[in-house]
This record gives C-alpha cells, sequence and structure tokens, in this order.
C-alpha cells in the first residue's frame, strides 16, 4: 500500500470537531464519483476535520484534482475485481481507526461492510449509490443482486444520490427500508465559478463574428447517454429555429458508438453542424456559452451536469429517464424534461425554450436557485451529518449493550 501523506499517532481518533473521515472507491481518477469524493475532502479539510481516500488503484488523471493536505492510500491491486482489495482494506482500516467509513459504488460497498465484518472494526459504513441501480447495465446481475441483498443491510445508512435511486434500491432490497438517506451530488463552487468559465473554448463557432445558436451537452460518449437523440433532433430544431449547432463534450469511451454518431449527423445533413469536442477536463466554458444545455441519457442517478448548466445561468431541456434526472429539473420551473429517446419532443421543446426569452429567464433564475443548494460545502456538510447521526446510534448501541 502506498501512502500520500504519512499519519501520526495524534492524527488516529477524532472528535466532532476534527473527525477521521474515510472514503474508499475502487479507481481514484478524473471521472464524476472520485471528483466528487475529492470535492468533498477538500471541505472536510477547511473545516477542520482529516480525511483519507482509499483507492484499490488510482491513476494519474487524478493528480491534479487532489486537494492540498489530501491523505491517499492506495492498495495496489489495480482495477480487477475490488473484493481482492479486501485484506489490504481491513489492515489499512486497523491502521487508521476512523470515525466514519464512507464507500463509493456497488463493488466497494459490500467490499467495505465484509472489511468491517472481517476485521471487527466498530466504525459505522455508509455505502453510496450513485446509479439507478435497475437500469444501469450491470454484468453478472443475479450474483450481484444476491450479494447486494445479503450485504447492504449490515450498513449503517444507504445513501442514493437522488429519491428515485433510493427508491428503487429499496424496491430491490426491502430490508434496508428505514436505513437510507439522499444525499445529491455537489455542483461548483461559486466562489471558483468565474475562473472555471473564463477560457473560451479552441473553436471557430466561439470566435465567429455571428455566433450560432449552440446546443451543448456533457457526456461520455457511449450509448445509454442517448447523444444520437440529439443528433436526430437537430435537423428538425434547425427547420425551426435556424443556424443552431450541437457541441458534445464528453470521453469517447464507446468508438464504435462515436463513430455512428457522425455517420448519422452526415446522414442527416447535419455533419458540419455537430462537434464532438472530445473530453475536456473544465466543461464550464462549453457550458457557459451554449444557449441551452440539453441531456438524452437513459439512466442515471443525478447527473451533476446538469447541476454544473444551472449554476451557469444555462436553461435545461431533458429527457426524463429512470433516475434522478427530474430531481435535478423539475418540469417547467428549473427546466423542461421530455420523453425518452424521442427526438421530435426534444426537437419541440428546445425550439420552444429557444424561442420564449421569459421562459428560458424563469428556467434560467430557478435553475440558479437549485444549484446554490448544492454547492460543495453543503454537500460536504450534509455527509458530516448524517456520519455524526451514524456514529451517535453506534455509540448508543454500545451503552445499551454494555
Amino acid at each position: 500500500m502506498r501512502w500520500r501523506r504519512e499519519a501520526s499517532e495524534e492524527t488516529m481518533s477524532g472528535t466532532e470537531q476534527n473527525r477521521r473521515i474515510v472514503d474508499f472507491l475502487h479507481v481514484l481518477d478524473d471521472r464524476a464519483v472520485a471528483r466528487q469524493v475529492l470535492m468533498r475532502h477538500e471541505q472536510f479539510i477547511r473545516m477542520g476535520h482529516r480525511p483519507v481516500l482509499i483507492c484499490a488503484t488510482r491513476d494519474a488523471s487524478a493528480e491534479s484534482w487532489i486537494p492540498e493536505g489530501a491523505e491517499v492510500v492506495e492498495l495496489g491491486i489495480g482495477r480487477g475485481r475490488t473484493v481482492n482489495a479486501l485484506r489490504r482494506l481491513v489492515v489499512a482500516l486497523r491502521a487508521i481507526r476512523p470515525d466514519v467509513l464512507f464507500a463509493q459504488h456497488t463493488g466497494p460497498n459490500r467490499a467495505a461492510i465484509l472489511a468491517r465484518m472481517i476485521g471487527r472494526i466498530d466504525t459505522p459504513v455508509i455505502v453510496s449509490e450513485c446509479t439507478h441501480y435497475s437500469t444501469f447495465g450491470w454484468d453478472h446481475r443475479a450474483i450481484r443482486n444476491r450479494m447486494t441483498a445479503a450485504l447492504y443491510p449490515h450498513a449503517d445508512r444507504v445513501v442514493g444520490v437522488s429519491a428515485r435511486v433510493v427508491d428503487d434500491l429499496v424496491a430491490h432490497f426491502p430490508a434496508i427500508a428505514g436505513r437510507t438517506a439522499v444525499i445529491p451530488p455537489a455542483g461548483p463552487d461559486p466562489a471558483a465559478l468565474e475562473a472555471l468559465c473564463a477560457p473560451v473554448p479552441d473553436h471557430p463557432w466561439y470566435h465567429d463574428d455571428v455566433r450560432p445558436t449552440l446546443l451543448c451537452s456533457v457526456a461520455n460518449l457511449v450509448p445509454r447517454k442517448g447523444q444520437e437523440t440529439l443528433v436526430e433532433a437537430l435537423p428538425l430544431i434547425r427547420e425551426a429555429a435556424g443556424d443552431v449547432r450541437l457541441v458534445l463534450v464528453g470521453r469517447p469511451d464507446d468508438e464504435g458508438f462515436v463513430a455512428r454518431l457522425h455517420a448519422r449527423a452526415a446522414e442527416l445533413g447535419v455533419g458540419d453542424h455537430v462537434w464532438l469536442a472530445g473530453y475536456r477536463d473544465n466543461p464550464f466554458p462549453f457550458l457557459s456559452r451554449s444557449d441551452l444545455f440539453v441531456f438524452a441519457s437513459h439512466t442515471e442517478g443525478c447527473p451533476t451536469v446538469i447541476t454544473e448548466a444551472q449554476a451557469c445561468g444555462v436553461a435545461v431541456v431533458a429527457c426524463d429517464c429512470p433516475g434522478g434526472v427530474a430531481e435535478a429539473v423539475e418540469q417547467g420551473k428549473s427546466g423542461v424534461l421530455v420523453p425518452l429517446e424521442r427526438p421530435d419532443s426534444m426537437a419541440e421543446a428546445v425550439v420552444r425554450v429557444l424561442r420564449d426569452s421569459v421562459l428560458r429567464g424563469e428556467l434560467i433564475a430557478s435553475g440558479r436557485e437549485r444549484a446554490s443548494g448544492t454547492t460543495p460545502r453543503r454537500v460536504a456538510e450534509a455527509h458530516l451529518a448524517l456520519a455524526e447521526a451514524c456514529i451517535a446510534e453506534r455509540r448508543a448501541g454500545r451503552r445499551r449493550a454494555g
């Protein structure tokens, strides 16, 4: 195991003002889950706590996201099954003696619960789900269901990023009912937003004297993110609203799907009006300069990027997919929801919002208000409040047992 910063003996125990908070996830990289954890740890450090991030493996892409003063323990097992990290996780937890253990994603969640059992470590375990369990494309679903059903009831809390995620989990695993919580992902830090938005994207559309109307979507380029719906809607939008163009920001994780998007755009005559911008570690220059944010995912927990667009003052049109999109986009208030995989409905909603400046202004104002409630500080405080509740429950349980 490799430690980013050595822990001294005096940091091994915590008080309410100086909690030892551990997060466990499989891969520390620059993707959404790891970035959310790192944002929380930055806030925990500012509050005077001592967070530790334990990962099975880490990627160089994460280095620039790790906040100053953060502590990282790499278990060194690579990208194999999380359960392979179990022995090393037990050793790390015995050394750190955390006040609370958070885990992220189904595999690390189960491993965290098992580690507490095997290691006989008396610390609360709070597991977190950021996907909509029943519609996410899991491998080995039957085995996963049995293992999750057996282990999740032993967690102190099961956290979902939206109420729909939690309701879906309870429907699958009724034994967790009454031991759940909803904490949405954090949006951007308001103090940093202006600087994040400042760079101008490196494309002529952002430099033309007469700028076209720009639709932006940010998501990994994979079929379940639904960008094909946006491409197929674009000709209908252009027919009704003029020179409208589509910017797709995201990792090209599925090369076949990327080729299909290019081919479909060419087939529909909009190949020159769709830009696949690739992965950008800072999407805010694209979000803040778009006329509308569009999102067509087939399944989501609660997409952070919708909150980011709302914080930038951009109206949102999104597909009402299984998961928490409808909680981030309140119909007609903080955005507009349309049926899933319906390019015609997407086009109609986009045109309506583009044409109606009063409606767009109302959507922007309400979206900004919603985003202001999910700042990194507020989300970190929600995690701490949940941790304190679980710590108090365990302490009360020990007193009753004694």
